[in-house]
């Protein structure tokens, strides 16, 4: 019975991310090819994923890939039947983005632990924590609206040429089996 539960418990919170990636495909806007997560990368520091579509399915390198939740990542090797995803927990990526109420921009960055958003100030003006930050489409590397994350504290330093946010992902890099990838947008 125990085993029961727990596969019912599995398939339950399967399902939920399928209706949240359906619903998110539907009202996203662009072409999206969906892929299984078929490996992660050999340790904690580059925070990659392998997906089982690759340039047959029209994948190339630099597409975007996000879930229901929000951005994963960008391709960044393809080959014909799979691809390596370099996610947004990866300290190497930037992605820019602006907070949701207070308008508030900048750049986020991964790394262990939370993301950090490095925010350009404007006076008077503060993030606040539960604050969702989407991609900006700034600099045309992401579509601008894709969720990154939600600000979890956000730290304002007068005289600061930039004040410091830090974000919870919008993912859970060890939760994800499936995955989207935009086709239809190419950055510059």
């Amino acid at each position: 019975l125990r085993a029961q539960v727990a596969a019912l418990q599995a398939a339950g919170a399967e399902n939920a991310q399928l209706r949240r990636d359906l619903q998110f495909e539907r009202s996203f806007g662009h072409r999206l090819v969906t892929a299984q997560v078929i490996g992660r990368g050999p340790d904690a520091f580059t925070r990659t994923l392998t997906i089982d579509r690759g340039t047959a399915d029209g994948v190339q390198p630099g597409m975007s890939v996000v879930t229901g939740a929000g951005l994963v990542g960008r391709v960044r090797e393809v080959s014909a039947h799979a691809a390596a995803v370099q996610t947004v927990a990866d300290p190497l990526v930037r992605v820019n983005a602006y907070l949701v109420h207070s308008g508030l921009e900048g750049t986020v960055s991964g790394g262990q632990g939370p993301l950090h958003m490095d925010v350009q100030p404007r006076a008077d003006v503060v993030g606040a924590p539960g604050e969702w930050a989407l991609t900006s489409g700034i600099g045309a590397g992401y579509p601008r609206g894709i969720p990154v994350g939600q600000l979890t504290r956000f730290d304002r330093r007068e005289a600061s040429t930039v004040q410091y946010a830090e974000l919870a992902w919008a993912n859970d890099l060890s939760q994800l089996a499936a995955v989207m990838v935009v086709t239809d947008f190419q950055p510059s």
